[in-house]
């Protein structure tokens, strides 16, 4: 991951990133509400791709944290042979992808 704009996770935040299967693009931070919401959008070669994560507190105590998480992709062209594939390779990516957002976030948050 190539960050394009320093500074604190915020709003409009940018970065360059290459994943297995579709390859590099330029994603942007379209939502970020702190302890509540992240979401990002990209524009990829074959297509675009936006991802949601939503936190809301759980337990008794509200100790724990419920994750809520959307990824949706459109592609087009040769790249549309892929979609059925994507669902069990998004859900493999997915716990690292969250502990860079988490990293991310705890970064923002000691500044």
């Amino acid at each position: 991951v190539e960050v394009l704009n320093e500074g604190e996770p915020r709003l409009g935040m940018r970065w360059r990133e290459t994943t297995k299967g579709i390859g590099r693009y330029e994603a942007e931070a379209v939502a970020f509400e702190p302890g509540r919401r992240w979401a990002e959008a990209a524009a990829l070669d074959a297509g675009s791709a936006r991802i949601e994560v939503t936190f809301a507190p759980e337990g008794d105590a509200g100790d724990a944290t419920r994750l809520g998480i959307v990824v949706e992709m459109k592609l087009r062209g040769r790249k549309r042979l892929m979609e059925p594939a994507l669902g069990p390779m998004i859900r493999r990516q997915m716990p690292s992808d969250l502990e860079r957002l988490d990293a991310l976030l705890r970064e923002g948050g000691d500044s």
